[in-house]
């Protein structure tokens, strides 16, 4: 039987033995009891809720995803030329041209790959949802069973701006005698957002004033005997804001690659030009935001029957492990990528990454993850003779004003030829060199991560009756393994970040010169902090007998830079010794990183 959806909510209930499979994703599952099926325009929960008491069953919630996706332009453009020869220039008469008014950008090649975007609208996804094993029965008995509510999954990502975009070219792009040039060809992105970016997974609205961080709820009874088991594993909470973002990916193969001698590819974005055989840009802006980008991300996953009377853990496990909240706010981030690839690689190649932000940034998440059982009698322990472990699980929050990785790969299989021009990029002062990897990032917004609460914790409460305790003569844990481990509060503020790579093929024929340059400025307040973070284990007295406890390797971490920067230049296949000026680097190993802090270099692999 299937169970679906409708506009209310529906409970079903089922004799001992039927099979039924939830929609949404559940996994088959046989037992005696109800199932409630949430309505739809409401919180949405997965939610198998048994009568009475389970004996040999089988209760499984998983691979449930919930999810608010909000995007203001969603853009996905593909130029892909595959041919036995592509020529340019002077066969095609002129090159092709393509003009991005609102950004005042210009793309000038042969062949173009543009995307252009502007949003000044808010951006809003909210996503709430659970996934949880319940009972209407009071302290139910449970025995030789296995219950699991596990890989659910809860995702708000709110965009004002997003592309793909990618222009691939592959043939022989070659010179000859009969007057046929190489093409050319140029990729831009350019995306500008005004509006406010909100992404919220796991809050629920208590009010219209008023908000409480519930978060997604993962949960199911604790109170389980005879050789029964408990997961409550791999469940994620994921909250994604952007302004802007963009995949660029520029590939160009061919046997031979040539330099399209009589003009090569161009882009002029504002005071910033590129020029090369194959040139990328992407520029991204955002500002003028009045909350600016913010992602809220909250769960709480634990054990439903918290209460005094219940038989407590008897002879079984309880495993919460590997569960993971993210909150993500980023205002521009961007993947760049240039390819050229081929026997001989004569053309240059350039890429120029612009982003500038001035909007606040902000991301903050909540976690609890919890086994928690109070015994039920002076005499019964809340757990015995069972294992508990509460270990792996995240709460990972990040915000940062730009973001970007730029790699630019130049893999000719037999040489670089000779190269009688080179790509340029920058402003009034260009970077020259047959290959150029360029990036800009200027952030003045104040950004912000928060680690709000994360709690991984046991916890065995003597039963209570009023204002006294009572359960003075039996321990609370008894023969039983309590582990808290691996697990992790990350939480991590910047207002730059930049990886650029540049790799190229160590070959001895041909010279192939190269410049790396990295520009980052950053005047806005940048700030991470991680406040009621707690690991551990407790328990009521007298305590734990014949028992291990071990509560470690749990970590909390919180950073703050203003710039975050890796620039590398890579060289594969090295057959020898790389010069550059007066020093000789040997190079002992097939594959040579070359560090630089920051600025530009010029290497030549002649």
């Amino acid at each position: 039987m299937t169970l679906t959806s409708g506009t209310s909510a529906s409970t079903f209930s089922f004799p001992t033995g039927t099979t039924f499979t939830i929609s949404s994703g559940a996994k088959t599952v046989a037992t005696a009891g109800t199932i409630t099926v949430p309505a739809l325009n409401t919180t949405p929960f997965a939610n198998i809720q048994t009568g009475g008491n389970l004996t040999n069953s089988t209760l499984s919630v998983t691979g449930n995803n919930y999810g608010a996706v909000a995007q203001g332009n969603v853009g996905n453009t593909t130029v892909a030329v595959t041919a036995d020869t592509v020529n340019g220039g002077a066969l095609a008469g002129t090159q092709s041209s393509a003009t991005v008014t609102s950004t005042s950008q210009t793309a000038t090649a042969d062949l173009s790959a543009v995307n252009a975007q502007t949003n000044a609208s808010a951006t809003t996804a909210s996503a709430y949802g659970g996934a949880q094993i319940t009972s209407s029965a009071t302290l139910p008995t449970i025995s030789g069973s296995t219950l699991s509510v596990s890989n659910n999954a809860l995702n708000a990502t709110a965009q004002a701006n997003t592309a793909t975009t990618a222009l691939t070219v592959n043939g022989t792009i070659s010179q000859n005698s009969q007057g046929t040039y190489a093409a050319s060809g140029a990729l831009i992105s350019s995306q500008n957002a005004t509006g406010d970016v909100t992404a919220t997974a796991g809050t629920v609205a208590t009010s219209s004033t008023t908000s409480s961080s519930v978060g997604q709820t993962i949960s199911a009874p604790g109170a389980i005997g005879s050789n029964s088991s408990l997961a409550l594993n791999g469940n994620t909470t994921t909250a994604t804001a952007n302004a802007n973002s963009a995949n660029n990916t520029l590939t160009a193969n061919a046997t031979t690659l040539d330099n399209a001698t009589t003009a090569a590819a161009s882009i002029t974005t504002n005071l910033q030009t590129v020029n090369a055989a194959y040139a990328l840009n992407n520029t991204q802006t955002s500002s003028g935001a009045t909350n600016g980008v913010t992602a809220q991300a909250n769960s709480n996953v634990y054990n439903n029957d918290d209460t005094a009377g219940s038989s407590g853990l008897q002879s079984s496990t309880a495993v919460l492990n590997g569960n993971t909240t993210t909150a993500s706010a980023i205002a521009n981030t961007a993947s760049n990528t240039l390819n050229l690839g081929g026997s001989t690689v004569n053309a240059p190649a350039a890429i120029l990454n612009n982003q500038t932000n001035s909007d606040s940034v902000a991301a903050a998440g909540t976690s609890n993850v919890q086994f928690s059982l109070t015994g039920s009698s002076a005499t019964t322990a809340a757990a015995s003779g069972s294992s508990i472990a509460v270990t792996n699980n995240a709460l990972n929050v990040q915000a940062a004003g730009n973001s970007a990785v730029n790699a630019l790969n130049a893999l000719p299989t037999a040489n670089f030829g000779t190269q009688a021009a080179g790509a340029s990029a920058g402003g009034t002062t260009p970077v020259t060199a047959q290959y150029v990897a360029l990036n800009s990032q200027t952030n003045s917004g104040s950004v912000s991560a928060t680690s709000a609460a994360f709690r991984c914790h046991c916890a065995y409460q003597p039963v209570q009756r009023g204002s006294e305790r009572v359960c003075w003569r039996t321990t609370q844990v008894q023969n039983t393994s309590v582990t808290v481990t691996g697990n992790a509060v990350n939480v991590n503020a910047f207002g730059n970040s930049a990886q650029n790579t540049l790799t190229l093929s160590g070959l001895n024929s041909g010279n192939a010169t190269n410049a790396l340059q990295n520009a980052q400025t950053n005047t806005g307040n940048v700030t991470a902090t991680a406040s009621y973070n707690a690991f551990g284990a407790t328990t009521g007295a007298p305590g734990a007998t014949g028992s291990t406890v071990n509560v470690g390797n749990n970590s909390i971490i919180a950073a703050q830079q203003a710039i975050v920067r890796s620039t590398r230049l890579l060289l594969t296949n090295c057959p020898r010794a790389l010069s550059e000026g007066k020093h000789l680097l040997p190079l002992f190993f097939t594959r040579k990183v070359l560090e630089l802090i920051d600025g530009l270099a010029f290497f030549s692999s002649r």
